[in-house]
């Protein structure tokens, strides 16, 4: 079920997918689905902001940035280089050519 949680101090992205998720390691599934509010930098979360969390749905949400590409968004997020398989899960959103991402498209990425 999805829930929103508003960040505390000393809060970390572990921390709250452990509390609100019951499992550390998907700090990395809310991060990308909060991206927009978080920035770049995951270790940089601020008391006040309003995160989106939902541990049930499948996928990672990704925001293309500008200068990404398919293996980047692959490295970054599933530590890989299998872009065919992000291409394969997004391809009524991409189109038919893998080349042409652009900024701001959201994509669902399971690794």
């Amino acid at each position: 079920m999805a829930s929103y949680y508003t960040v505390k101090r000393g809060d970390t992205l572990s921390g709250i997918a452990l509390s609100q998720c019951g499992d550390a390691s998907l700090w990395k599934k809310i991060y990308y689905d909060n991206i927009g509010v978080i920035g770049d930098d995951p270790d940089f979360i601020l008391p006040g902001q309003v995160l989106y969390i939902n541990c049930v749905e499948p996928g990672i949400v990704y925001v293309v940035k500008s200068g990404d590409n398919l293996t980047l968004i692959a490295q970054k997020v599933c530590g890989n280089s299998d872009w065919q398989k992000i291409y394969n899960q997004n391809k009524d959103v991409i189109g038919d050519n893998p080349d042409l991402i652009f900024p701001g498209q959201v994509l669902v990425i399971r690794c």
